[in-house]
């Protein structure tokens, strides 16, 4: 119930590779994993962390107090998503969606309040995005057409491969929202058929939106970003069909916008060339820089955008576990280069978005934090992000 209160017992232990602290937050009760990645998850002063868990036999959202060491229910109702869910830092309170209707609540009085909701049964919310001051929302909703043969996440991946072609055929009707939390107003500010996702509100400007073609990268021209007042919409970063591929897109804290990108010469080739690319949310000061190998996918930068962090770490030509290690990345200016730094093993079984490890920086730029099906059940971990201690790549 909303109020409970779990007590905790972190756990630490050295990593075997690199002997860097890692630290399990949760308590291998249930499934508990943290919101998606690109979102704000974490308080500013670096002490209170949001998380989902199945522990009540149910998906419900759960604070985590970091010095205390224990959790606190905060929603307590039937279809909450917390892959979708995020945590207004300005405002302390949580944002959420439940069902067809996009809620919060508010950390001090456990109160929840619902901002809006859709009557259409086969409305489907995407994941929300929120501004540094916490006033508005960004969001994408979409049709969930009945049409589709494979719907959902199955078992193969070739199948998972086939119902995100066939989403991206069906050509869903999708809409693109912005909320105004303080006036109780919502806009409808872009609407197409075609299949958006990924929505992100530049946290510095309330008028930018960036969101994406969702399907396989390769297939769309894939970031779009829309000026709110003059409904000017651009794609970011021009795309060759089939050449490249462009993903993973954020915000940094700056406001500018980065993504993992890979690329090849023919169709009939693989892509052979990873890197990762930042440009001012305008579309200027484009910077890409090229990985020695496989790219640390799932980046996200620092505050002081020094430093990034990912779920892969390939740092030698033969390494057929690249994928089982969370990475730091350094950029190099001159020479465009990404340098790799094997951070720790988080070893997932990448058995659905819940499993993925997805680590973010908490805001002393210290620490990272990921979640990991490693021993069996879906865990939250905190790592010290020491370049120093990391494995470069050779």
């Amino acid at each position: 119930m909303i109020g409970s209160i779990i007590k905790l017992d972190f756990v630490t232990c050295l990593d075997s590779v690199t002997g860097v602290p890692v630290t399990r937050l949760s308590d291998d009760i249930g499934q508990t994993y943290h919101p998606y990645f690109t979102m704000p998850l974490v308080s500013r002063d670096g002490n209170e962390l949001l998380v989902g868990s199945d522990r009540t036999g149910s998906w419900q959202l759960y604070v985590m107090d970091l010095k205390k060491q224990q959790m606190v229910q905060v929603t307590d109702e039937a279809g909450v998503d917390p892959h979708k869910s995020l945590l207004d830092a300005a405002n302390h309170r949580v944002f959420f969606v439940s069902g067809r209707a996009v809620k919060s609540v508010d950390l001090d009085t456990l109160h929840t309040r619902e901002h809006i909701a859709f009557p259409f049964e086969q409305t489907v919310v995407g994941q929300l995005s929120i501004t540094d001051d916490g006033r508005y929302l960004a969001f994408s909703i979409r049709e969930d057409r009945q049409d589709i043969i494979a719907p959902g996440r199955t078992e193969h991946k070739a199948n998972i491969d086939t119902a995100m072609r066939e989403r991206l055929y069906c050509r869903p009707l999708c809409k693109v929202l912005r909320v105004d939390t303080q006036l109780g107003l919502y806009q409808v500010i872009w609407g197409e058929r075609e299949w958006i996702s990924h929505t992100n509100i530049s946290p510095v400007d309330a008028d930018l939106v960036l969101f994406c073609h969702e399907t396989s990268w390769h297939l769309v021209q894939r970031m779009w970003t829309m000026r709110i007042s003059t409904d000017e919409i651009e794609p970011l970063i021009q795309q060759r069909y089939n050449l490249d591929r462009i993903g993973h897109e954020f915000f940094t804290a700056t406001g500018r916008v980065g993504a993992q990108f890979s690329t090849r010469h023919s169709p009939k080739v693989r892509f052979y060339l990873h890197g990762d690319v930042f440009v001012d949310a305008d579309g200027r000061n484009e910077k890409r820089y090229l990985y020695p190998y496989a790219g640390a996918n799932h980046i996200q930068l620092n505050h002081s955008e020094t430093f990034g962090v990912g779920d892969h770490a390939q740092i030698r030509l033969d390494q057929p576990d690249y994928r089982d290690y969370i990475a730091l990345t350094q950029y190099d200016e001159e020479t465009c280069r990404v340098r790799v730094g094997l951070l720790c093993r988080h070893g997932t079984s990448w058995d659905g978005q819940m499993t993925h490890p997805h680590p973010f920086f908490m805001p002393d730029d210290r620490h990272v934090v990921f979640s990991s099906q490693t021993n069996g059940r879906t865990n939250v971990y905190m790592a010290e992000a020491n370049w120093d201690k990391t494995i470069k790549n050779q």
